[in-house]
């Protein structure tokens, strides 16, 4: 078992065992990759600087593929059946099957889409530039509502029954119920959160 590690300016993933804790190999990947996610098989690589997601088998470590994404692929999580990649500078999620690992749809989102998370049946996209939330569902990956929070939100992290945005200017945590899919608190939090 490993642990991936995107290196920003050196445009590589660092491979580091759990068993010694060092660094083992490091795989070239697209120009400024951002963040990584792991299914079973694959680690997928969002790359900012390339558009694109480069694919890492987990058997071999080494980049087999590179996909095509919008402007400024920044963020990536995984579902059962996909891969969800927010592009920062096209305000899209671009949709990639895990059987195929090609992308089939683009969903567009708000402005600056800058983190995202899935639940077990929406995928939540902060958008920075439009301070909001888009909720694409998991069953036909299209947008079913929009989701106001506080200024200048930055990250997202889900409970079983919340989703915690964090709000970088507005110096809050928008907390979403999952059932309603509302903001139903804001918590005053310390300065950019």
């Amino acid at each position: 078992s490993n642990v991936y590690v995107t290196n920003f300016l050196e445009n590589s993933v660092s491979i580091i065992g759990f068993t010694n804790n060092t660094v083992w190999k490091n795989v070239g990947v697209g120009t400024e990759p951002m963040a990584i996610a792991i299914s079973s098989t694959n680690a997928y690589v969002a790359n900012y600087g390339s558009n694109s997601v480069s694919i890492i088998g987990l058997k071999n470590n080494t980049a087999w593929k590179t996909i095509g994404a919008g402007s400024g692929a920044n963020a990536v999580a995984i579902s059962s059946s996909n891969v969800y990649v927010t592009n920062y500078g096209s305000g899209t999620v671009s949709v990639i099957g895990l059987t195929n690992n090609t992308v089939w749809t683009t969903v567009s989102v708000g402005t600056k889409p800058e983190a995202i998370a899935i639940s077990s049946s929406n995928v939540y996209v902060v958008n920075d530039g439009s301070n909001t939330v888009s909720v694409i569902g998991l069953t036909n990956n299209t947008v079913w509502a929009t989701i106001t929070v506080g200024k200048d939100p930055d990250a997202i992290a889900l409970s079983s029954t919340n989703a915690y945005v964090a709000n970088a200017v507005a110096d809050t945590v928008s907390v979403i119920g999952l059932t309603n899919n509302t903001v139903w608190k804001t918590i005053s939090v310390g300065a950019t959160p």
